[in-house]
């Protein structure tokens, strides 16, 4: 190729030894998806179509690149393909044309170790979709679930230790909305059992962000989504001065690839890039009843404080006590009732069972939230 040919070896050597990461990550439904569509097309920052789940020590060579990056190279696995009212886009390219690249410029520098030969994998798909690789300063990786994928933070950060995070985040009323909206139409309605599974698992991603900003608090930035959308460009401007990299209005549009993005929110609204109507509100009411509120309100309450978030504030006080004085009231039913009885009987034990199994997660995971109650992030890390 004709811009293959124009590089010399210490334009390659100069771009493997400054080129640096961005890792983005969300807590809950922050927006990573939308975010990483937002910076996909700047000029200093190439980046795959999807989130990855292995890291530069886990590739052995530009077959594996793509293998282990399978969603990024074809579009009917590909998530934002897979969203229900999203428009479709094509991301599908020449696999061989790729490996023809990064062999051309393995020969004009010959990768020493992962790092490097990582580097050049990139640098082919940049080519590939051409881009100036003289412009480039970032590699956008996106690691979308924070705790199963905690180690591949700590791998990329040993060898790019300039690496920069960027948390994605967003009030979490408004992200338990969402995921009601979701498990409405999944499931049927908003059971305790699924909600407190899902309630788990972002306390469990908080424990992981917290041990992260401990180490890595000068590297990370967190970014409330829906705060973007209200104060869009000024906002995006902030963080392109924290980057180092200069704004460029195609910030504001989500693409993939070369190809605008309309995606949807969990309510189906269609939306493509940072816009104030895309700005959301919360409003009381939906799937989610007082109980529920309660134990969202419960679980998360020290770190609402931390991140500046509001409560539920329409929510009535519940005693868990009577959850458990009814669920043994009611967990052994005498053999001589009618089936009918019986039948009844079940159908409470289910549910208070249901109403004691979210008291006890309350306990087992309040610690959590508690480890939030004199905690403070600093001012500078949010953007």
């Amino acid at each position: 190729m004709k811009i293959i040919e124009t590089l010399e070896p210490f334009i390659i050597k100069n771009l493997l030894t400054n080129i640096n990461l961005i890792i983005i990550s969300p807590l809950g439904r922050g927006g990573s998806y939308f975010f990483q569509s937002l910076l996909n097309r700047h000029p200093e920052i190439i980046t795959l179509p999807e989130s990855t789940t292995s890291c530069h020590e886990d590739l052995n060579s530009i077959q594996d690149f793509v293998l282990k990056n399978e969603k990024s190279f074809d579009s009917t696995k590909a998530y934002f393909n897979n969203v229900e009212i999203s428009n479709q886009i094509n991301i599908d390219i020449d696999i061989n044309r790729l490996v023809e690249i990064y062999h051309l410029l393995k020969n004009i520098h010959k990768p020493s170790n992962r790092k490097e030969a990582f580097l050049l994998y990139y640098l082919s798909y940049a080519i590939l979709n051409n881009y100036d690789i003289k412009k480039l300063k970032f590699i956008l990786i996106h690691i979308h679930n924070f705790r199963s994928e905690k180690h591949l933070f700590y791998s990329f950060i040993k060898d790019f230790p300039n690496t920069k995070i960027i948390v994605l985040t967003k009030d979490l009323k408004l992200t338990f909305k969402s995921i009601s909206l979701i498990f409405e139409e999944r499931y049927g309605g908003v059971f305790d059992d699924i909600l407190i599974s899902r309630i788990r698992k972002n306390l469990l991603e908080y424990e992981t962000f917290k041990h992260l900003y401990n180490q890595f608090k000068k590297q990370i930035k967190i970014v409330d989504i829906n705060l973007m959308h209200l104060q869009g460009k000024s906002k995006m401007q902030k963080l392109c001065d924290w980057l180092k990299i200069r704004y460029d209005d195609v910030l504001m549009i989500s693409q993939i690839g070369n190809q605008e993005w309309f995606g949807n929110r969990a309510d189906k609204i269609k939306s493509n890039g940072l816009h104030i109507d895309n700005y959301k509100v919360y409003k009381p009411g939906g799937e989610l009843d007082s109980y529920q509120k309660n134990l969202i309100n419960k679980s998360f309450e020290h770190i609402m404080n931390v991140f500046n978030y509001d409560k539920f504030v329409e929510v009535s006080t519940v005693s868990n006590n009577n959850f458990v004085k009814d669920f043994l009231k009611f967990k052994e039913f005498k053999a001589t009732r009618s089936f009918k009885q019986k039948l009844k009987s079940i159908f409470k034990y289910t549910l208070l069972k249901s109403k004691v199994d979210s008291f006890r997660f309350e306990n087992k995971y309040k610690i959590i939230s508690d480890s939030y109650r004199n905690y403070r992030l600093e001012r500078d890390s949010l953007i």
